[in-house]
């Protein structure tokens, strides 16, 4: 067996964004449709990689062309390989390995992460998982925000994004009140629903939605769980929806063998989320997949995807667009995700450490003591006519 003892150093940052005793600042950068840790490097001498922060998983992966143990004299290797599976990518293996983690002037030493057999992971060099401990692919361990606590860095294992371009970060063990309008509006992270049962630990940060509306036509009126990922820019429901959805936008205006286009125009169409009372809203372009220019005419199509609830998923997936929008808390403690509009102001700072409460003002929707005990059924669901 080998035992991995946790050493925590500070150095100092050229960077402003740094750290102090209670919260660490990461600056992000967004680039085709991830979210990207500017700053964070593997063992000794240190190995620079840019890794996407992944709400939807838990594990730090790292391509084999990332990271090299061999050039780090201070990496560890277990022996032990683990079969995993992410999405969209290709299954593959990777190698629990322990070795120096920095990021932007915080230093952990005997980090757990795995090293992928691949040499890319969605294009970039890793993947920083952020979910519950419990569903890390290699045995459950601490890992980054639950190393963060465990080493009194930070007071509770929570994070918020601030998605506004012009400032992109994501923060642990605090908020920032300077960067959203209005009082935290809280939402209940739901444990996965199921046919006859409710599953007795929490494993997605997934929180009821209890309604959907594209362009003012409800196409879903149905409760579901769904996760906003930081790692996936799809809506992902169940079939009905996606064809609702399809429905308002009327037939397609252009298509191939492997897609639907519609005009550009439509784009501007406003998708309306129901979290529990508290209405948060985004263009469909903030969702578009490919484009193409025909006999002058731009069109789009969209990454929408269909899960089968009770069968390949218990929840949807809303996309990272969402972020952009909103300030996003997630709470892994509290068993909860906050939400507000994002300030698009220019004003300092003032964040506020959380350990156990927060001296913020939060509040909650009209449905948040409506739960979500019972598996969606989609026969119940809304259909969305031609003529609606």
């Amino acid at each position: 067996l080998i035992f991995a003892i946790l050493l925590i150093s500070c150095k100092v940052s050229s960077n402003p964004i740094s750290t102090n005793t209670s919260w660490v600042e990461l600056p992000l950068y967004f680039k085709d449709d991830f979210y990207y840790v500017l700053d964070l490097a593997l063992g000794f001498p240190p190995q620079p990689l840019d890794v996407q922060i992944d709400t939807g998983s838990s594990d730090l992966v790292v391509s084999s062309s990332g990271y090299d143990g061999s050039q780090s004299s201070s990496s560890v290797d277990s022996g032990l390989d683990y079969p995993v599976s992410y999405g969209s990518i290709e299954s593959f293996t990777m190698r629990k390995v322990y070795d120096y983690v920095e990021a932007n002037g915080l230093r952990i030493d005997g980090f757990t992460f795995g090293v992928s057999s691949l040499d890319s992971l969605n294009g970039a060099q890793g993947i920083l998982g952020v979910g519950y401990n419990v569903r890390t692919a290699m045995g459950v361990y601490a890992n980054f925000p639950a190393k963060l606590k465990d080493s009194g860095i930070i007071g509770a294992t929570m994070y918020s994004f601030n998605g506004d371009v012009l400032a992109l970060s994501v923060l642990f063990g605090a908020v920032d009140p300077s960067k959203y309008s209005g009082p935290l509006m809280r939402n209940t992270i739901l444990r996965d629903v199921g046919p006859g049962t409710v599953r007795s630990t929490y494993t997605s940060l997934a929180i009821a939605v209890h309604g959907i509306s594209v362009g003012g036509t409800v196409v879903s009126d149905q409760k579901l769980a769904y996760e906003i990922d930081s790692g996936a820019n799809v809506l992902a429901t169940t079939a009905t929806v996606v064809q609702n959805i399809l429905m308002v936008l009327g037939p397609s205006d252009y298509a191939t063998d492997d897609d639907d286009y519609y005009l550009e125009h439509k784009m501007s169409t406003t998708v309306s989320v129901d979290f529990s009372g508290f209405v948060v809203e985004f263009p469909l372009a903030d969702i578009v997949g490919e484009t193409l220019e025909v006999d002058g005419s731009r069109y789009c199509s969209l990454n929408l995807a269909e899960v089968d609830i009770g069968k390949n998923s218990y929840f949807g997936t809303m996309p990272n667009a969402i972020l952009r929008h909103y300030y996003t808390v997630y709470d892994l403690d509290r068993n909860e995700v906050y939400l507000a509009p994002l300030a698009r102001l220019n004003r300092q700072s003032s964040i506020v450490p959380v350990s156990g409460t927060y001296n913020v003002l939060t509040s909650t929707g009209t449905k948040f003591n409506v739960g979500y005990t019972k598996m969606y059924d989609e026969r119940l669901e809304t259909v969305v006519s031609p003529s609606s």
